[in-house]
């Protein structure tokens, strides 16, 4: 069976290695960091994921340590309910919002049981192929390390050194100028609101943007915020933060500045934006997840098209097909999706004009879709992409 070098310990990259190892394929994971981390707050598992982790035997674990978004409820900034977004599948799978280190904690725990090893502080600064029959592939590390295997693959993010290889270092992400800033606090903190009666994910439309809010576990014993700025992650602080989003947010629907009012924990990072790839691999390196089509957090797909991708690609490699193929079939796909959720200006201030306007365009929109699911028996998650041909 091959070897595998999977470049990236995140959360594509050890996706990767659980699903190739399901056929037999040996795996090592390298991954630059110290120690496992990974950048973000809570992450959306759509079903059309869900239902691929079902069958890696994590679904449970990842439902037990997360919580079930059956529907995303979107309201006006005085609280009136605008309508709702279906995030679950007809056939019975449901949306779960997670942790991400959660996640990759699943997912590292899961590579040890499988016997997968993974090697932090290696940091990919090289890779080389050679033209034998044999057909190897080196990846050199900046700590003078050097691994050898059959394929490489690239899951290491939106700034993915193997990305650079494969695109000969033509094409790289660029920043959109707008970064998210996103709050983690436990309910308790807040005993004078009743969670109970919360809806598991809601998203504000208010005239100066965006305002989301989500559940971390079952229990609603963990709130996760978020909003869109425009200024780069570094520049925030946690003070200035606070008081910067209580302004912003300040005449919204309680309780809406309570929550940002109790949060002490803030983080932040940038939103870059990826070009569309003319290929996802090079001789036998091969890109998944952020490093070939990084998707805007706003589109809750990323996690679920890292899986889609390691799925098509494990088929691939177990067919014998070519590598190109797995860009055949993923890259519209990916591209599809893209189009159906283009990014939003979430942080872009309305008059009162503009934000009626704008919660009449949502209202519509959801209606389209509610119409639409009374009468096809597809949804929007129905996609198996493990019934694609090879």
């Amino acid at each position: 069976m091959p070897q595998f070098l999977i470049i990236g310990g995140g959360i594509a990259g050890p996706i990767a290695a659980l699903r190739l190892v399901q056929d037999g394929h040996k795996c090592t994971i390298f991954e630059r960091a110290s120690k496992p981390h990974t950048i973000g707050g809570a992450v959306n598992l759509a079903p059309n994921g869900i239902r691929l982790f079902d069958r890696l035997g994590l679904r449970s674990e990842i439902e037990e340590k997360g919580c079930f978004v059956e529907s995303f409820e979107m309201k006006d900034e005085k609280g009136g309910v605008i309508g709702y977004l279906s995030n679950s599948s007809k056939d019975g799978f449901v949306s779960v919002r997670i942790m991400r280190s959660a996640l990759q904690q699943i997912f590292l725990e899961a590579c040890r049981k499988k016997g997968v090893e993974v090697h932090f502080d290696k940091a990919l600064e090289l890779v080389e192929e050679d033209d034998s029959e044999v057909g190897q592939v080196t990846a050199r590390f900046a700590d003078g390390t050097t691994a050898v295997g059959d394929y490489l693959i690239g899951a290491d993010g939106i700034h993915s050194k193997a990305r650079a290889y494969v695109m000969d270092g033509k094409i790289k992400p660029v920043y959109t100028g707008t970064s998210i800033v996103y709050g983690i606090l436990p309910t308790a903190d807040l005993p004078r609101v009743d969670f109970t009666t919360m809806h598991a994910s809601i998203a504000v439309v208010t005239r100066r943007g965006l305002f989301a809010t989500a559940f971390t576990n079952n229990e609603h014993s963990q709130l996760y915020w978020l909003s869109y700025r425009s200024i780069p992650a570094e520049k925030v602080d946690v003070v200035e933060t606070r008081e910067q989003e209580l302004e912003r947010y300040r005449d919204v629907y309680s309780p809406v500045p309570e929550i940002i009012a109790a949060t002490t924990t803030f983080f932040a990072w940038d939103i870059y934006e990826l070009p569309n790839l003319p290929r996802w691999s090079k001789g036998r390196v091969v890109l998944v997840g952020d490093a070939a089509h990084a998707f805007p957090p706003n589109q809750g797909q990323g996690v679920s098209q890292a899986i889609e991708d390691v799925s098509v690609l494990a088929r691939v490699i177990s067919k014998g097909a070519d590598l190109s193929r797995y860009y055949e079939i993923r890259y519209p796909r990916v591209v599809k999706l893209k189009q159906a959720f283009a990014p939003q200006s979430n942080n872009e201030e309305r008059g009162p004009l503009g934000q009626r306007l704008r919660v009449l365009i949502f209202w519509l929109f959801l209606w389209v879709l509610k119409l639409f699911s009374w009468v096809s028996p597809w949804d929007q998650f129905s996609y198996d992409v493990e019934k694609i041909k090879i």
